[in-house]
């Protein structure tokens, strides 16, 4: 089955498991090796993945072309001066459709109270639910400094691999694919969060998908900035926790 695919899918599939392993060895080290790590697994996840997505984008650094990497892989003769900021709008405002999207599905989930939690097969191993995870989030958000930190390290991580070297060698061999090439970025991006459940997953597919069209069209900076709004609204939405936080400190 892998020998039927084209050459790019098989090297993306083969790169993503490496971030992954990383996430799933964290996992087991927080969770049962060292499991007083537990509590700090919101912290040490993200920095595993992000460092991981990095590593692997600096070892195939080689088959970057950085001109694509820097500007698009596009080859439409469009001005950099408006393809820039049009690809930035379509990046952010993919993200805001995926993060309503998200919290528009957690809503109907808890409505029907159905779990959207941990998949059926890793359920029973003891790892964190959906709503331990958001609790962890949520403590990191309570801590400004901290949050940034997670943010820079993932953002620039992930979009390195995935709407850097995915899309930089994908294109380079098959340009004529583009709406395969996009999906597929995206959905492995997707996966690297199917801790949260699938609402999640799904959302942060739409996310991949407007991050990937932005980065196609004018660079991976473009990526960066549209992460890096997602991940403001993420940490606005926890606005009421730090509110609480500070009130609590303050009658302390």
């Amino acid at each position: 089955m892998i020998g039927l695919l084209p050459p790019w899918v098989t090297l993306s599939l083969s790169l993503w498991s490496i971030p992954m392993i990383a996430l799933g060895a964290t996992t087991v080290v927080c969770v049962w090796l060292l499991p007083r790590l537990r509590p700090n697994l919101p912290v040490i996840a993200p920095v595993a993945l992000g460092l991981a997505c990095l590593g692997v984008s600096v070892a195939m650094s080689p088959r970057f072309e950085l001109n694509s990497l820097l500007t698009g892989v596009s080859d439409l003769s469009l001005h950099f001066l408006w393809q820039f900021p049009s690809a930035v709008f379509i990046a952010v405002g993919v993200g805001g459709l995926s993060f309503v999207l998200e919290r528009k599905l957690l809503s109907l989930k808890r409505s029907s109270t159905e779990d959207d939690g941990v998949p059926p097969a890793l359920q029973g191993y003891n790892v964190p639910s959906r709503e331990e995870s958001m609790q962890g989030i949520a403590g990191v958000a309570s801590r400004p400094l901290v949050f940034f930190l997670l943010t820079t390290v993932t953002v620039v991580g992930e979009e390195t691999l995935f709407r850097g070297l995915f899309l930089t060698y994908a294109f380079g061999q098959s340009a004529a694919q583009f709406a395969l090439v996009i999906v597929v970025q995206a959905v492995l991006y997707a996966f690297t969060h199917i801790a949260f459940g699938p609402s999640t997953v799904l959302s942060k597919a739409v996310l991949g998908i407007g991050l990937g069209v932005g980065a196609y069209f004018a660079g991976i900076v473009v990526a960066i900035i549209g992460h890096s709004v997602y991940q403001y609204w993420v940490y606005q939405q926890f606005a009421p926790l730090r509110y609480r936080l500070r009130q609590q400190g303050a009658t302390e």
